[in-house]
């Protein structure tokens, strides 16, 4: 079964997306863990989640290059070490929440098992498996790592954390690649290509020099001028060192780009290898630049939303596509296809920006798995501009890619200044609207900084004024500020903090009119939006977890 999830987004511009991995029992169903129960193994105490990691990263050196060295007492040592700090992870990462928390625990858990079978392989001397076991754990390792906040799992002072790369930042690739054709390409006519794969020295890469990844040691993934024309395809190797054969027929005239979708061995980063197949005529250029969030491929419907709706670079999305059948009705006959029930590929206008995207959720472990009818995918584009998307999925063992297109407008400048917050005047909204806007703004500062700080009297202040001007506030956010003055945690807070930002926003937007000096922000992982006197985003829904998850959505 392969499970190997590393991000692909490099080149320019990145997505990041965090699947929920498949968990698979190590042990049979109703057999006794090997190495000791999770719940009552974790023996070690640690000061910060960040000294936790610390202690995770260097076992899991440890136990790379003990595999490599096949010293299976090295293995159960590291294997040890590495357990007992993931567990403690387990019970210590309250500042995880919402669908990251859900994200962690699967890491974690998969992880655990993946380093328990890595430490069974070398018992047994099997020690090909355990490097096969030990790849997996990397790949748990960057989910798991992804769910913190940047600074959650820095190293104690004078420890060390291996940094790992999750898709945020361009690999520079350490292979080179070629790719030549006996013919000259020609619309409709098949392509006989190959693919020479070299390191930076001239030497050629071999199948042994490369990890799998989603059941291939190489995707091959082209794309036409007009960003129309997509194929998907898994060269094989002719013999001769470094050289693999592939075809394709295309369906636009002009030359193709291809990336060669890689891991080596040598770094276990994945990266992105371009190359460009040669043509005789001309690209046709980008003509369908229209938004298009609807595709009809073979009789069969895809419909895409996203959350917000209006994707910027640098910020967090979710993107659903739905598909329906022939009949009309929702589709749920997804087969596996390359150790996930889909595979989304994106280009961006630049010619330099690649996605390759797998979707959130379980993933099948066996042929007979189904998916469908709904697929999601996060999302957290780097380039603005214009991004064709397509959504690769079999259905009756046929391919089907459906294109979306979509914009992406451009991030909002780090070093811009933000505005001075302030407090809307009295000529510009109700006094008692004024009043509860402020103590809202305490409330929103301190659930943001992970705090219940000042809220208990601020949401105090809130029930006075909103008793005192029922014709401004109604019941309802009566009944909200009243659980949120009661809050005993900062989970239960948040959740009253939710109907009360929704009935203050709606007041505003009534009285407002785009001069309160207010602004309306959105997080899509919360699915909720909130008010504040800045266009910085302060998340007070997930707090240091998620500070700048969220986006503005306009002036109030």
């Amino acid at each position: 079964m392969k499970r190997i999830h590393l991000i692909a987004l490099f080149l320019g511009g990145s997505f990041t997306v965090w699947p929920l991995l498949p968990v698979s029992a190590h042990e049979p169903a109703g057999a006794k863990p090997t190495h000791g129960d999770t719940k009552t193994e974790a023996k070690s105490g640690f000061a910060t989640t960040g000294a936790a990691w610390a202690e995770v990263m260097a076992a899991a050196r440890e136990l790379d290059k003990s595999v490599g060295a096949k010293n299976g007492d090295a293995v159960h040592a590291a294997e040890d070490k590495m357990t007992a700090a993931l567990q403690w992870l387990e019970t210590n990462s309250p500042m995880v929440t919402g669908d990251k928390a859900k994200r962690l625990a699967a890491g974690l858990k998969q992880a655990i098992q993946a380093a328990h079978a890595a430490h069974d392989a070398a018992d047994a001397k099997d020690f090909a498996k355990a490097a096969t076991e030990q790849k997996k754990l990397t790949g748990a390792l960057k989910l798991i790592e992804a769910q913190y906040a940047a600074d959650a799992l820095s190293a104690p002072k004078g420890g060390t954390a291996m940094s790992m790369s999750h898709g945020d930042h361009a690999v520079q690739p350490t292979i080179r690649a070629t790719v030549t054709t006996k013919q000259p390409l020609a619309v409709g006519a098949k392509a006989e290509a190959l693919i020479r794969l070299a390191t930076a020295n001239g030497k050629p890469v071999s199948l042994d020099d490369l990890a799998e990844m989603h059941t291939e040691k190489i995707h091959l993934l082209l794309i036409d001028g007009s960003l129309s024309d997509y194929h998907h395809e898994h060269p094989r190797p002719t013999g001769v060192p470094g050289e693999y054969a592939f075809s394709f027929t295309p369906g636009k005239p002009g030359p193709y780009r291809v990336w060669a979708d890689l891991v080596p061995t040598a770094t276990k980063q994945q990266e992105y290898v371009i190359a460009d197949i040669a043509s005789n005529a001309k690209s046709e250029p980008i003509t369908n630049r229209n938004i298009s969030t609807t595709a009809m491929v073979d009789g069969f419907a895809f419909e895409a939303t996203i959350d917000p709706p209006n994707l910027v670079a640098g910020q967090d999305a979710m993107m659903k596509i739905s598909i329906r059948g022939k009949d009309g009705q929702p589709l749920g006959q997804l087969e596996p296809l390359m150790g996930a029930f889909a595979h989304m590929v994106g280009f961006a206008e630049d010619f330099k920006t690649i996605a390759h995207i797998h979707p959130m959720g379980e993933e099948p472990t066996k042929a007979t798995d189904r998916g469908g009818p709904l697929l999601e995918f996060h999302m957290n584009p780097e380039q603005a501009g214009l991004l064709r998307l397509f959504v690769q999925v079999q259905i009756g063992e046929r391919n089907l890619f459906a294109p979306i297109t979509v914009k992406v407008a451009p991030a909002v400048a780090a070093n811009a200044p933000a505005p001075v917050p302030t407090i809307p005047s009295k000529g510009t909204l109700p006094v008692a609207l004024t009043k509860v806007v402020a103590a809202y703004g305490t409330i929103q500062q301190s659930l943001a900084g992970d705090s219940l700080s000042g809220v208990v009297p601020a949401a105090t202040a809130l029930i006075a004024e909103a008793k005192a001007n029922p014709e401004v506030f109604d019941p309802a956010f009566v009944r909200a500020a009243e659980a949120l003055a009661a809050a005993k945690d900062i989970k239960s807070a948040r959740q009253a903090f939710k109907p009360i930002s929704d009935a203050l926003l709606a007041n505003l937007a009534n009285r407002g009119g785009g001069t309160s000096g207010l602004f309306e922000v959105y997080c899509p992982m919360a699915k909720s939006s909130w008010i504040q006197a800045s266009r910085e985003v302060n998340n007070p829904y997930f707090g240091s977890s998620m500070q700048k998850c969220g986006s503005v959505k306009r002036e109030l």
